[in-house]
């Protein structure tokens, strides 16, 4: 069974144990998004978090450097996120996900990933 949400900044959808996030396209993820969406996961997930999350950006326009340390370092994303799987299918995906585990250096482990499959066996720690 899964449990879904839907909000301004993304569906979140957790499925079998992975906390899948798929941002809205052309999003600029700053520190107010990047809050708003780490609460509407630990309100999704209640009192199974933390656990894997899958990480869907998409088509973002800009990830602030508010928002990378937020997501880095903050207590509040720790308590639902346990690993994450970073998924980077264009170029600029990868760009910005480079410089998220370079310069942020997130206290979660962090892997980037073109492939789903690969990430969700990752996080399921095969």
């Amino acid at each position: 069974m899964s449990k879904t949400l839907s909000t301004e900044h993304a569906d979140l959808e957790l499925q079998d144990g992975i906390l899948v996030y798929r941002y809205a396209p052309g999003s600029v993820v700053d520190l107010e998004f990047a809050r708003a969406i780490v609460r509407s996961a630990a309100e999704l997930l209640g009192s199974d978090a933390p656990v894997p999350s899958l990480v869907e950006p998409g088509n973002i326009k800009e990830l602030t450097r508010e928002a990378r340390t937020f997501f880095a370092q903050s207590p509040e994303n720790q308590a639902v996120s346990s690993k994450v799987a970073l998924m980077v299918e264009s170029p600029a995906a990868r760009i910005i996900g480079n410089v998220f585990l370079k310069v942020s250096k997130p206290r979660i482990p962090t892997k980037m990933f073109q492939d789903r499959d690969a990430a969700r066996a990752w996080l399921r720690g095969g």
